[in-house]
């Protein structure tokens, strides 16, 4: 099972500086998102060179999270998620007014929900949507990534 890349969230360097992708492969499910928090956020990111192999073995976390199959579907499973706060702490009130509210929450685009889940994330955490996120070390991450 190989999963495809449909997009990008947060940094354009998601190793360095946190991001990930929205990843699809019909035998799964709905679209999904796998998120780094990134280097930089540790005190010892300045120390990690990843051409060393030594620092290729160091642990990191990845979070998984469902966008599921539709925008209808979506704002029901995160129906916890009180979105208006959501979306003034991070300024965009009238996207998520429009997105939740308005003719748009049927048809969330997979990229709108992944924006959303990671402002979601910004406000609960990223424990909020997977208690469970995969250990992975820095170099099967790197790989894991690179097959996308």
């Amino acid at each position: 099972m190989k999963a495809r890349k449909l997009g990008s969230i947060g940094d354009i360097n998601p190793i360095e500086y946190g991001g990930g992708y929205i990843l699809s492969a019909p035998e799964m499910g709905g679209p999904w998102i796998e998120y780094f928090e990134g280097l930089d956020c540790e005190s010892t990111a300045w120390q990690i060179e990843l051409d060393n192999p030594e620092h290729l073995k160091r642990e990191v976390t990845v979070y998984r999270v469902d966008l599921e199959k539709d925008g209808k579907q979506f704002l029901s499973s995160y129906d916890w998620v009180v979105w208006h706060d959501v979306a003034e702490s991070c300024g965009n009130s009238e996207q998520y007014v429009r997105a939740i509210d308005g003719a748009m929450r049927t048809t969330l685009d997979v990229t709108v929900r992944a924006s959303m889940v990671q402002d979601a994330a910004g406000y609960y955490g990223w424990h909020a949507f997977d208690s469970e996120p995969l250990t992975l070390t820095l170099g099967e991450l790197i790989e894991r990534w690179k097959e996308y």
